[in-house]
């Protein structure tokens, strides 16, 4: 994997779990947003793959039990994570009040009701709440963000995001442009400003992969993108009991699963930020 960013940026890699693209059909199903960051180290080789690497329930909880043993280890150099959860209920009333709101003069919905037009291109209407609502969390994940680069003493602080369903980087995002669209056409945008006057730098997000100045960082390579993989899937399993049971897993597996949330929790590493859903930490003994 390539781990060596650059020390003059913080990243945090955010993750949906389960993606950006809800299953809107279903409102009591839960979504996460998770962001990890930490400052690089030289260390030894970090080994474990990301979560769907691993075909069997057994391989997937030896992996956690792995990492388990790297968090309690303190592996990786002043790890932070925040994390974020709704229920889709809740992200559909949300992304429609946005779209609602969105000013006349930069598009609107379609009269069939099945697209959201603006700056020349369409979306799917229900893809633009699930958006909407992606922009609001990512949002909440700036104080943070800020917060956590202050303190590693870095001058730019993003927020690296896979891209979007719909989004192709570098080519065709019109994802992202709603993304920012929102922000700058609602209340987010000065949540953006105040967590840049707290961190005094640069702050913002980027897909992941895509280019800094001259160099490129293939930050979806990187253990970051791991990381924030196994803790949304943590998280989740914490969150979402059902889900992670009708997915083949036990009781007594689902809480191996949600380990690495408890671990940072009681470490005092992770940052819960309120959607709505309040997380129960357990461990699995």
């Amino acid at each position: 994997m390539v781990n060596k960013i650059p020390r003059k940026y913080y990243y945090m890699y955010v993750d949906a779990m389960p993606s950006e693209q809800l299953d809107l059909e279903d409102p009591n199903a839960v979504i996460s947003l998770v962001a990890v960051g930490y400052t690089y180290k030289k260390r030894k080789p970090f080994k474990i793959r990301q979560f769907k690497n691993y075909r069997s329930q057994k391989r997937k909880l030896k992996a956690v039990n792995d990492l388990c043993q790297l968090f309690n280890e303190n592996y990786f150099y002043n790890l932070r994570v925040a994390c974020g959860l709704a229920y889709i209920v809740d992200v559909i009333r949300w992304g429609e009040q946005v779209l609602d709101n969105l000013p006349a003069s930069i598009g609107g919905i379609t009269p069939d009701n099945k697209y959201l037009r603006f700056n020349e291109t369409k979306i799917p209407i229900q893809r633009a709440k699930a958006f909407a609502w992606y922009t609001f969390g990512i949002t909440m994940l700036s104080a943070p963000l800020a917060s956590f680069a202050k303190a590693s003493n870095a001058r730019k602080a993003y927020l690296l995001l896979d891209p979007l369903p719909g989004d192709t980087p570098g080519e065709y995002t019109p994802g992202i442009q709603l993304v920012q669209l929102i922000i700058d056409n609602s209340e987010l945008k000065e949540c953006w400003k105040k967590a840049s006057e707290k961190f005094k730098g640069e702050i913002g997000f980027s897909y992941a992969g895509m280019k800094e100045s001259s160099s490129q960082i293939s930050v979806k390579q990187t253990d970051l993108a791991v990381l924030a993989d196994w803790i949304s899937h943590a998280c989740h399993a914490l969150a979402n009991t059902q889900m992670i049971l009708s997915g083949g897993f036990t009781e007594r597996e689902r809480r191996i699963l949600a380990e690495p949330a408890c671990i940072l929790h009681k470490k005092k590493k992770l940052k819960i930020i309120n959607f709505g859903i309040e997380l129960k930490f357990e461990t699995s003994d």
